[in-house]
């Protein structure tokens, strides 16, 4: 399989890549300069040199594309026009091709979530403002008709760096000697199902 991946040269792209590419895979990888294709995992790797606003380096990259990985979008940012423009033209081939097209997204299209457990069926109305985009994404998206899978991880680390939330956390571990760790609220009932016990 040949796997399109927008974002290969990035902190998560690489790790991606190498993980497409160690299960036998293989890659084309859109870079906007050499240092991003000096960066980019030894193995099957085509370098097509353009950006998310060259709409013809896009098409060239799905050119033998049976799947596609977009890893660009910067964060709190949020998707850019040409982010959306990308993602269209690639939710556009793979309505007739093979697919997937498989988008990050975060665990913020949660915030504003009123139930006790989320899953992939938990409604996001009254999503919080800042993370309004990744939701209205998610939703154009998924409108597409495309085969289309979005990915929410919770936290990124490894290879020496992680998210901001995280490096927080282990920054206030270093100063003050004290870890800061994330809990869920939840009544006795709830942890009893949870733990079996």
């Amino acid at each position: 399989m040949n796997v399109f991946i927008i974002g290969a040269s990035g902190y998560i792209g690489r790790a991606v890549t190498q993980h497409v590419l160690s299960a036998g895979h293989r890659v084309t990888a859109l870079v906007r300069s050499e240092a991003s294709v000096a960066r980019l995992p030894a193995g099957d790797v085509r370098p097509v040199a353009g950006s998310v606003e060259d709409a013809d380096a896009i098409e060239k990259g799905l050119e033998t594309a049976d799947a596609a990985i977009y890893l660009a979008i910067q964060g709190i940012q949020g998707a850019s026009d040409a982010d959306r423009a990308a993602l269209g033209t690639i939710a556009d081939h793979f309505r007739s091709a093979r697919g997937p097209l498989i988008v990050t997204s975060g665990l913020g299209a949660y915030a504003g979530a009123q139930e006790a457990y989320l899953d992939e069926a938990t409604p996001l109305e009254g999503v919080a403002p800042s993370q309004a985009w990744r939701v209205a994404l998610e939703q154009e998206l998924l409108a597409t008709g495309a085969p289309v899978v979005v990915l929410r991880p919770g936290m990124v680390y490894g290879q020496g760096s992680a998210s901001p939330i995280l490096l927080a956390a282990l920054r206030h571990a270093r100063e003050r000697g004290e870890a800061l760790v994330g809990g869920v609220a939840c009544s006795r009932d709830q942890l009893r199902r949870w733990t079996g016990g």
